[in-house]
């Protein structure tokens, strides 16, 4: 029989609006979500740390306003006349600053929004009223945006983050171990997808559920390679 290795396989978390962990660290993010339509000119921003739930709370909004997501590199081709009355949108900068050719497309695009009742969600890792924007008008408009800041996850809400995340990947995962992990890990939801991507990783090396010395051995290896 040849040896088998284990596969890193892409899993699809899950982003509907019942599998969100609400708690009080993200209670501005979910408030700024909940008061659409009620927005200013249609337009808000989230913003926060790697894994902090933002692209959960935007496939909310996405699938509640009916909205389709805009690539940032497609604005600078966009063709704004063309788009419908009314144009919803999420723009999710990622990691990445705002492209100074994206500038004027961008703030055109807020105007659309505004006219046509439309809505637009940005979501980025910086407040928008911090980007570096050279364009006076879009810097005014971006510091006026109603803005929430998605907070590193409080104990509570972490240790059922974890528990989410083994959730996603169908690992069984009891509460003692949950407890451990959380005990030892940074408070920030990058911390909790590195761990539970290591214990799926070690449970189909090992070829056994996970238990207490499996997520010993699943933390110290993100401690070494530094995930």
């Amino acid at each position: 029989m040849s040896e088998q290795y284990p596969l890193d396989l892409p899993h699809t978390p899950a982003f509907a609006a019942e599998d969100y962990l609400a708690s009080d660290c993200n209670a501005a993010v979910r408030g700024l979500i909940e008061r659409w339509p009620s927005w200013p000119h249609g337009t808000a921003a989230i913003w926060g740390p790697k894994g902090s739930g933002k692209s959960h709370l935007s496939a909310i909004w996405g699938t509640a306003a009916e909205a389709r997501p805009l690539d940032p590199a497609a604005l600078p081709a966009l063709d704004l006349a063309s788009l419908p009355a009314p144009c919803r949108f999420v723009l999710d900068l990622g990691a990445r600053a705002l492209q100074a050719e994206a500038e004027t497309p961008l703030f055109h695009l807020l105007n659309i929004v505004r006219e046509r009742q439309g809505a637009l969600l940005l979501v980025a890792r910086a407040a928008p009223a911090r980007w570096k924007v050279g364009l006076p008008d879009l810097s005014s408009r971006l510091r006026a945006l109603a803005a929430a800041e998605a907070l590193p996850p409080d104990d509570a809400l972490f240790a059922r983050v974890v528990e989410k995340l083994c959730f996603d990947r169908q690992l069984a995962i009891d509460r003692p171990t949950i407890d451990y992990l959380a005990k030892r890990l940074d408070r920030s939801f990058a911390a909790a997808v590195a761990i539970v991507a290591a214990l799926d990783r070690a449970a189909l090396a090992a070829k056994r559920p996970i238990t207490l010395s499996l997520a010993r051995a699943a933390l110290k290896t993100i401690r070494n390679t530094g995930e």
